[in-house]
């Protein structure tokens, strides 16, 4: 029985040692936090107005956390709470800031050594919080999550979009921080107008195909497979996923290339005079089908299928049988039933999994760049002024317009019902 008054003194002793560093830790974040707070301010001119708020914020949740610790040493449990929405908080905040993350890993591994080694009594109080507070246990279940998204990615999407609002000086080079729709006017020269045009298109022509491969594979898969030969289908939609994403584009720029399996294929078939009238077409033609446009919807098409079975499938194994049963025995013949019936009850499905196909279209760089010609496409155009050419507001204002398109696409996909077979 001695044994256990020893650990429990202890656990005090380690939880006291903690607090003790969790406390220098974050005394150092905010003296650190408030020196580049300075630094900041001096270079206001250059420091964008969320890094300063940033900045600001973190010394201020440094300085609550100190709080905090004190608490907990005390013994009041809403210490545990404030150190925890602190902590987190300023871990997203810092990753965002893109400010090194010594302090967020030091201070996750401090909170979470802090609630290892809470005494029994305090721990039993924070579960009876917990128990009588489902709300309280929601949100700390969700805080992780919900603030990676908050702030990690829809702040750096917001400090994307406010970047769009400013424009490139055409004599210094330099971005000029000030209000204005100049660079959107950009978007309307009939160049940038040209790239929205043929990535909008190529992700509506990809849909449409990746639909009219999808719906047959599914429809057997949901109709004529049970048990394990059910599994293998899907096992073999999915099988694709498990590589590399960019073994299998370059691997399809090998089967496509002049000297190519396709090639090779079409030669002996003698139908080598029909590719060569395919690519001699304006628009969808080039050198060969590694290096054109039908080459990219090639591509397109098969690395997306899978996210289009899917969809689909789930969408069929939800059509009831009793209906078709009872179609047919309504003298219904099997193509009225399928035309009547199975397709606009799976026509959801197909929207749902369009939603796949068009987005990821619209915003892919790596397939056109490694099949397509020098006709550039969304993603493309964003990597060029955001790397090459260095006009971020240009490409901030171009990443905008898959995000409007995807919007009304998205409520248009709502209206049919997509988002209930997703």
């Amino acid at each position: 029985m001695s044994a256990f008054p020893q650990r429990l003194r202890a656990r005090g002793a380690a939880l006291t040692v903690v607090l003790a560093v969790a406390f220098v830790v974050q005394a150092a974040a905010m003296i650190d936090h408030l020196g580049a707070l300075s630094l900041a301010l001096q270079a206001r001119p250059l420091a964008p107005v969320w890094t300063i708020a940033g900045l600001a914020l973190l010394a201020a949740l440094s300085l609550a956390n100190c709080g905090f610790a004190a608490a907990v040493w005390n013994r009041k449990r809403w210490g545990v709470y404030g150190s925890m929405l602190a902590w987190l908080s300023g871990a997203a905040i810092g990753i965002t800031l893109h400010l090194p993350a010594l302090y967020a890993l030091l201070g996750i591994l401090l909170v979470l050594l802090v609630i290892l080694l809470l005494p029994p009594s305090m721990a039993r109080e924070i579960s009876t919080d917990l128990y009588r507070r489902p709300l309280l246990s929601l949100l700390l279940l969700l805080a992780p999550p919900l603030l990676w998204l908050g702030v990690v990615y829809l702040g750096s999407l917001a400090a994307l979009l406010i970047n769009s609002f400013f424009y490139l000086d055409g004599f210094t080079g330099q971005i000029v921080r000030r209000f204005t729709l100049q660079t959107f006017a950009e978007l309307f020269t009939p160049s940038n107008l040209e790239i929205i045009g043929r990535t909008v298109a190529m992700a509506a022509a990809v849909s449409i195909a990746d639909a009219a491969l999808a719906f047959p594979v599914a429809y057997y898969m949901a109709r004529y497979t049970t048990g394990r030969a059910r599994a293998t289908m899907y096992l073999a939609v999915l099988l694709p996923l498990w590589s590399s994403y960019l073994v299998r584009v370059y691997s399809w720029k090998l089967i496509l290339a002049q000297e190519g399996i396709v090639h090779w294929f079409l030669t002996q078939t003698h139908l080598e005079g029909a590719l060569n009238a395919i690519l001699r077409l304006p628009v969808i033609g080039g050198t060969s089908l590694s290096v054109s446009p039908i080459g990219v919807w090639i591509v397109f098409v098969y690395v997306w299928l899978p996210y289009m079975i899917l969809p689909v499938a789930a969408a069929l194994e939800r059509v009831p049988r009793s209906v078709l049963e009872a179609s047919g025995d309504l003298g219904a013949r099997p193509a009225t039933t399928f035309w009547r019936i199975t397709l606009p009850l799976a026509f959801p499905g197909v929207v749902a999994g369009s939603i796949f196909s068009f987005s990821l279209t619209l915003g892919d760089f790596i397939i056109p760049g490694t099949l397509g010609n020098s006709s550039f496409f969304l993603g493309q155009a964003v990597l060029s002024h955001q790397g090459t050419s260095g006009n971020l507001p240009l490409a901030a204002a171009f990443t905008v317009v898959p995000i409007v398109v995807m919007g009304f696409y998205l409520v248009g996909a709502r209206r049919l019902g997509a988002f209930d077979a997703l």
